[in-house]
């Protein structure tokens, strides 16, 4: 646990652990939260102490959201741990200020005697969506500063400033542990340029092309699948397990299920001896996720850098049995819509082509694990639409799934029947 000096009009103080607070000094102990606030707002407008106090709370295990506090609420969370835990806070004696630190102390006066003080310095840190140029919120990521510290950034409104720091270069980098394909964005580049890449799915609907805020940075390769490939291969590729790819782009780790991903995202149809879907040429869309992790070097100090990311959108296929030749399904359309309707993506039947007889690949995007959707057949023509399948979530659509869906006509939802009355 880190010690933390500070300076004021007042006095110099140590923040210490109870085990380690020095002989020469007063043990200051504070009544309430309150009172534990009021003494540390002197150095609210400090960046050099909050800095140090942010690194303090993740050493007290609160890594995941210190970075998205505010200087006060920083101020409010260190106060309760004064308050409560087992760090304390020591006044040291007026002729001995620094007596914990007068190594450290001495060494900073030779360098300022030789006139040799390093240079100050700031740096700006924005992240851009490379399509839509649009700010991107509540990204994470750890900062090695030119001095050999580090500290959390995160872009609280699309962009991430520290100032008065040791002029040089830094390094980004991102955390992966806990990373899915939904919740990490691919880097794509740096600068102030558009990378000039196309939009995949431009098609599809607004929330799922959208950046998402509170996610990872990585860098993601769209894996093709080829005839003879392991799993095993992947992973080695990935540099992880195959459990944790798996975990990546299904967000399962569980073997059934990671089986029905594999055939339904994937579309595996091949089979081991063993009964487990096989790599194959054929396998439509045929598309793995391949994530390593993304490090920025060699940043200036005193200059903006601005990272360009883009969403990855997976898609969710769907062999479908229609006829698409016959005139009365000419005008139909075939639409994934979320239960509580703030979304919906339709497909045109006469637009798809069969990749079987009677079967077509309707390509969706892909929901969120706990997302309710319909699927539904409208024909366009004034007739009560046809409900493939109701409020399904994605795990439910791997545990139902078969290789082909035929449509069927259930009875009438309850949405449905408060828009006929």
């Amino acid at each position: 646990m880190m010690t933390i000096r500070l300076r004021s009009s007042f006095g110099d103080y140590l923040i210490c652990p109870r085990g380690e607070v020095p002989e020469e000094g007063e043990l200051l102990s504070f009544g309430s939260v309150e009172s534990a606030r009021f003494f540390l707002l002197d150095w609210l407008n400090d960046s050099l102490v909050l800095m140090n106090l942010r690194s303090f709370l993740c050493d007290e295990g609160n890594r995941n959201t210190v970075c998205y506090l505010d200087d006060h609420e920083l101020i409010d969370e260190v106060a309760k741990i004064l308050c409560f835990g087992f760090t304390k806070v020591v006044r040291l004696p007026p002729h001995e200020p620094w007596l914990f630190y007068l190594a450290e102390e001495k060494k900073q006066e030779e360098q300022e005697s030789e006139q040799d003080a390093k240079p100050t310095g700031w740096i700006r840190i924005k992240v851009v969506d490379d399509l839509s140029h649009e700010p991107v919120a509540r990204l994470r990521f750890d900062c090695n500063l030119p001095d050999g510290s580090k500290t959390i950034a995160a872009t609280r409104s699309g962009q991430w400033e520290m100032s008065e720091i040791e002029s040089g270069q830094v390094s980004l980098g991102c955390e992966f542990d806990g990373a899915t394909l939904e919740n990490t964005l691919a880097f794509v580049g740096m600068g102030d340029e558009a990378t000039g890449e196309e939009e995949e799915h431009p098609d599809f609907p607004e929330p799922f092309r959208q950046p998402l805020p509170g996610s990872y940075i990585a860098k993601i390769e769209p894996h093709k699948v080829k005839t003879g490939q392991t799993r095993e291969d992947l992973a080695t590729k990935a540099n992880m397990s195959w459990e944790s790819l798996a975990q990546f782009n299904w967000a399962q780790t569980d073997p059934k299920l990671v089986e029905q991903c594999l055939a339904l995202f994937v579309g595996c149809s091949q089979k081991d001896q063993d009964g487990n879907h096989v790599f194959d040429d054929s396998d439509e869309p045929g598309i793995i996720y391949i994530p390593t992790p993304w490090q920025q070097s060699n940043l200036d100090t005193d200059k903006e850098h601005t990272i360009r990311v883009r969403r990855i959108v997976p898609v969710l296929p769907i062999l479908y049995q229609i006829d698409v030749d016959q005139p009365e399904n000419k005008n139909d359309k075939v639409k994934l819509q979320a239960a509580n309707l703030k979304w919906e993506h339709e497909i045109a039947a006469g637009e798809l082509e069969e990749v079987r007889p009677n079967l077509v690949r309707l390509i969706f995007p892909l929901p969120s694990n706990d997302t309710q959707f319909h699927l539904i057949q409208d024909p366009g023509d004034g007739h009560r639409p046809t409900y493939v399948f109701q409020n399904f979530t994605i795990k439910k659509l791997l545990a139902a799934q078969s290789e082909e869906i035929e449509a069927i006509d259930p009875e009438p939802s309850e949405q449905e029947e408060s828009s006929n009355d």
